[in-house]
């Protein structure tokens, strides 16, 4: 009698990419975005623990980060806790090697934009929608002041005064936003429910990326900024 016996094949692992943090602006932008809160560039974490193999555990796994089309990688861990880019529209290539070295890929593609681009995003989710024109109005009102605090090219005396001109402005765009969407909520949210979540978590998005701002997180320990500028050098106007 013949037996014979079947070795198993070895599998490819399943490289899988999870981003932290990642803004859903569909159908506006097809792609996941990232804000940055400073203008020049933005954070995130990028994971491949969601990666499997049939036959080796992740801990067995070479994980390795690029992104394309340069060559050399740009993390070698199973977790990218600090990986920052410029603004622009990058793809971020996960390649997952098993001792056998079958390699298994995934990518990911983002839309990094600025603060004030999302907000413009917003802007025109707010203004292609059919609600009310007399709500239109105050709404795209109060985002085109949230819009106008954003960015360093706004402030002329940014050189000259230091980030905390810039903070000052940062902190008050993100309070432009929680009143935004608390006119929303207010106004629109038992007619038009839909648009109104929507909004409430694309301003919610925008809101977290400002508050990701190092610069505009130190102080001296005694819960105060040292470097905040008074509002009253701008001749601050009411938000709204």
């Amino acid at each position: 009698m013949i037996i014979s016996v079947v070795c198993p094949s070895n599998t490819p692992p399943i490289a899988k990419i999870t981003g932290y943090p990642l803004a859903d602006f569909s159908p506006n932008l097809t792609n996941p975005v990232l804000i940055s809160c400073n203008g020049s560039f933005a954070c995130m974490e990028l994971s491949g623990a969601m990666s499997s193999d049939r036959e080796t555990p992740n801990s067995g796994l070479k994980f390795r980060w690029f992104l394309d089309p340069y060559p050399l990688p740009i993390s070698t861990s199973m977790i990218f806790s600090n990986f920052c880019i410029e603004i622009c529209t990058p793809t971020i290539v996960l390649t997952v090697v098993d001792p056998q070295d079958e390699v298994g890929i995934d990518t990911l593609t983002i839309d990094v934009i600025t603060a004030s681009d999302a907000i413009d995003e917003l802007i025109s989710k707010v203004h292609s929608s059919n609600i009310a024109r007399k709500w239109k109005r105050p709404f795209i009102q109060t985002l085109k002041f949230a819009a106008s605090l954003t960015g360093r090219g706004i402030d002329p005396d940014w050189e000259s005064r230091g980030c905390g001109c810039a903070c000052w402005r940062i902190h008050l765009a993100a309070e432009a936003l929680s009143f935004f969407q608390f006119k929303v909520w207010s106004l629109i949210s038992e007619d038009y429910p839909e648009e109104a979540a929507c909004w409430i978590l694309w301003a919610q998005d925008i809101i977290d990326a400002l508050e990701q701002c190092e610069e505009c997180q130190m102080d001296d320990g005694t819960g105060d900024d040292d470097d905040w500028m008074d509002p009253d050098d701008f001749g601050r106007p009411s938000v709204g």
